[in-house]
């Protein structure tokens, strides 16, 4: 009896529905299963909640049913990041949302801009989307203006100056001038920029004098008469303190009328010597271009084939910077060598080669005529242009026809009793058949011209 009774309470054991339990409820990505309803185990036809992650929203909610050991979601929604209201927009200004984001969603930040002509007053200009909207407070842009600041002692004139309390804003331009007899150290015409700066600073008017801009060391000398202010007139003397170093520039300088220098103030500096090799060949060295020697280098040149030196070859840099004779320079060549040898595009000169001289001075020209059955076309002279001979002709060459041509294709000249023909450029030879033959059906005319050296012979048969 108790053997009966434990084999059917293993029965009811076994036979409890377990087929339709399911296993733990499934992850969803940013939430959680609600805390009602966690369970250590469920059973089919349970039901179970989510509830979405701090900063995450869902339309509707999430629910999976325990149906045939397995989770069934009841309808398609998931928790999505939480939006912000659309953003306000401020005056005289815009935002644009930073990095690649397109929505606005926690975690979003704009950064706000003024338009051209304002400029930011506050000092946060970003906003980002918080789980409880957007923080930070809305930047302001105000109108850029810039502010002119003379002296009340000050004699500059200024153009473009608005009526008492008006603001200079971005944009507005300012022109300054000084009295006779004053200079303006500064720029002219000075404009308000988008930063509420000007582009230059406010320029001053002094009396008329030119600045020193000399360096440590460097000597200036000035007349005994001449204390205080270097005016117009005024002239200074120049030299170089430190022993070894140059005055690289003028000397002598002469402050001008419009408070200038003569010339650009100069510098102390090692002495060098420049060469300027272009078109020349270095003995012993292949510098080419602008090059700088010390004192004491010693340079000898020559020039590149078809130039000709102008000056000394052998020159040495000296201790004060300049070359022992003014640097040279390679030339074009005027004169022409002889004209080219026999020949020459199937031509000779007409002068005897006795004649001929060793060198032709530039515009002389010479005559050339083209050798036997040879056609001449263009100029026959060639004239000597700064060292070269120009000009363009051509001798053209004849045609002939060989009596073995001849007899090849069955024809004579109409003209027999020669067995080699030379017909010149652009005349005419007449052909004939050989006795018994006639002319191929195929064939050319029997009278042909030479052009240029080539004639197409007729045929017979």
């Amino acid at each position: 009896m108790r053997s009966s009774l434990a084999i059917l309470s293993l029965w009811i054991c076994f036979n409890i529905d377990v087929t339709t339990a399911c296993p733990e409820p499934p992850k969803v990505d940013n939430a959680q299963v609600s805390p009602a309803f966690v369970k250590t185990s469920y059973k089919g036809g349970d039901r179970v909640e989510y509830s979405c992650d701090n900063g995450y929203v869902s339309l509707r909610k999430i629910v999976f049913v325990c149906t045939e050991n397995k989770w069934t979601k009841i309808r398609d929604v998931e928790c999505t990041l939480k939006r912000c209201e659309q953003p306000t927009d401020i005056p005289n200004g815009q935002y644009k949302i930073q990095g690649d984001g397109k929505s606005f969603v926690v975690g979003t930040t704009i950064k706000y801009t003024c338009n051209t002509g304002f400029q930011m007053m506050s000092r946060i200009d970003t906003r980002t989307c918080r789980h409880g909207g957007w923080d930070n407070t809305l930047p302001v842009c105000e109108e850029v203006t810039c502010a002119l600041d003379l002296p009340s002692a000050s004699r500059i004139k200024v153009e473009g100056l608005l009526d008492y309390g008006d603001l200079m804003r971005h944009g507005h331009r300012l022109q300054f001038s000084c009295e006779q007899g004053d200079i303006l150290r500064g720029h002219k015409e000075i404009i308000c920029q988008s930063n509420g700066n000007w582009n230059h600073p406010i320029p001053k008017c002094e009396e008329m004098a030119c600045l020193l801009n000399n360096t440590e060391d460097m000597k200036v000398e000035r007349n005994l008469n001449q204390k205080g202010l270097i005016k117009p007139g005024h002239r200074i003397k120049l030299s170089c303190l430190v022993p070894g170093l140059i005055i690289k520039g003028p000397k002598v300088l002469t402050c001008q009328a419009d408070g200038e220098w003569s010339s650009p103030f100069p510098k102390c500096e090692e002495p060098t010597c420049v060469a300027n090799l272009t078109n020349m060949i270095v003995e012993g060295g292949p510098d080419q271009g602008v090059v700088t020697y010390k004192p004491q280098d010693n340079l000898k040149v020559s020039c590149v084939h078809g130039l000709i030196l102008q000056g000394e070859n052998d020159i040495t840099c000296l201790e004060d910077g300049e070359w022992s004779s003014p640097f040279p320079k390679c030339i074009v060549r005027n004169d022409c060598d002889p004209p080219p040898n026999l020949n020459h595009k199937n031509a000779d000169t007409l002068d005897m080669l006795d004649q001929r001289k060793t060198e032709y001075k530039s515009a002389e020209t010479v005559k050339y005529t083209c050798l036997a059955t040879y056609k001449m076309e263009g100029d026959p002279h060639l004239t000597c242009v700064e060292g070269k001979w120009k000009g363009n002709f051509t001798c053209i060459e004849p045609c002939y026809a060989s009596q073995p041509e001849m007899d090849k294709r069955n024809i004579q000249l109409k003209k027999s009793g020669i067995e080699r023909m030379y017909c010149p450029h652009e005349d005419h030879l007449t052909f004939v058949c050989k006795s018994g033959k006639s002319q191929k059906r195929s064939s050319v005319e029997f009278r042909q011209q030479c052009r240029y050296g080539k004639m197409t012979l007729p045929e017979c048969e």
